[in-house]
């Protein structure tokens, strides 16, 4: 199965911004991630319907059922759940940081891979443009140079964000007790 490397570049208005939203973006997509291991595991479980194990994977992870906009299941005759395939990328070993007032991301991927839920994902928490692209289809400096999204988006910098009615303390009312108690876990 081919990968590639992904990146994506979300602007915020401040540095300061960047680094409080990069610690909440973090948290949901390590939620991204386990849900992509989870939904391989669960996939092949064919002596539960469709729509239940559906259910029991946006139980499990309830980030990414907030904040990750993911497929419905079309009906009960896709088994392999390949609906999901290419709209959950994302492993544990990604790439998050800051760098002046810019979010940059990257992760090693399914190369056919959609990230268009993750760049609406950093609109929901206050970018004010978000573009990405896939290493396969072209250079990433060329792609950053040439604002291309997917490599095939042109422009993507310039393209009208989406409206989302951006609340960052009800992102942090969510996100809080997830931060809170992986830090009592360890697992932070």
């Amino acid at each position: 199965m081919g990968e590639a490397t992904f990146y994506l570049i979300a602007f915020f208005d401040s540095k300061e911004l960047a680094e409080e939203i990069s610690k909440y973006a973090r948290y949901i997509l390590k939620d991204l991630a386990k849900f992509h291991d989870d939904w391989h595991e669960i996939r092949h479980r064919y002596d539960i319907p469709v729509h239940e194990r559906h259910r029991m994977l946006l139980e499990r992870h309830p980030l990414v059922a907030k904040f990750i906009e993911l497929p419905e299941p079309p009906s009960d005759d896709d088994v392999n759940m390949n609906y999901l395939a290419g709209k959950c990328e994302m492993h544990d070993d990604f790439k998050l940081s800051v760098k002046l007032n810019c979010i940059t991301l990257s992760c090693y991927v399914w190369h056919l891979a959609d990230w268009n839920n993750i760049k609406d994902l950093f609109y929901k928490l206050g970018a004010k443009s978000v573009t990405w692209w896939s290493d396969e289809y072209v250079d990433h400096v060329d792609a950053w140079y040439l604002g291309y999204s997917t490599g095939m988006e042109k422009d993507s910098l310039k393209d009208e964000p989406p409206k989302y009615n951006v609340d960052i303390d009800k992102v942090r009312e969510e996100i809080t007790p997830y931060m809170i108690a992986e830090e009592l876990n360890g697992d932070a």
